[in-house]
Formats: structure tokens, sequence, C-alpha cells
């Protein structure tokens, strides 16, 4: 079992938080959840898995208000992976595990 890494992390004057991994071609932001202010609450969850989904899902059903973020080497929502590589004929669709609508800011 390794340690989780931290990294250095700054908010600038916009709100814009930026994150300075070890390799900073690693991670990439495709988008963001929601707007960002200086109170604003962010919680930044690692991976773009079944399971980082699961966690902005309970993070959402226990009324969590601020800004959750995802960060993944994924460029794509996240997705049943075992699904996509067992299931033969099987669609790009019937594989995302949430709508792209679920992933926007109400």
């Amino acid at each position: 079992m390794e340690c989780i890494p931290v990294y250095r992390t700054s908010v600038d004057s916009f709100g814009t938080v930026s994150v300075y991994p070890s390799n900073p071609n690693v991670y990439k932001v495709h988008r963001a959840l929601g707007s960002v202010t200086n109170s604003s609450k962010i919680m930044v969850i690692i991976g773009g898995g079944p399971a980082a989904l699961m966690f902005a899902k309970t993070l959402r059903e226990h009324y969590y208000e601020g800004r959750i973020v995802m960060i993944s080497k994924d460029s794509h929502l996240p997705y049943d992976r075992p699904k996509l590589s067992k299931v033969p004929g099987v669609s790009w669709d019937d594989c995302k595990l949430r709508k792209e609508e679920w992933f926007t800011v109400s």
C-alpha cells in the first residue's frame, strides 16, 4: 500500500484552482463542474472510474453544496470499463455510467 500523493495547490484572485503535480502532463482538467468563489468548498476526486463516480454521487446525496472536481488521465466521463472490453458489440452509450447532464451544475 502506497501513500496518497500530495500536490501543491493555489487559488488565484479569479477563483481558479491550480494543482501542481510532479508530472504536469499526467492529468488534464477537461471541464469544470461549477463556479468557484473564495468561500466555496471544493472536493477534488482523483480518478474517474466507478468508485470516483460513486463518491461524487454520495456527496450529492448528502447535500454537499461545494464544487466537485474529478481529475483523471482518461478523457471520457466515467464508464464501465469491463463491459467495454468484454461484451462484444457493446455501444459507447451503453458503457456510460451517467449521462453527461448529471455532471453539470443545476
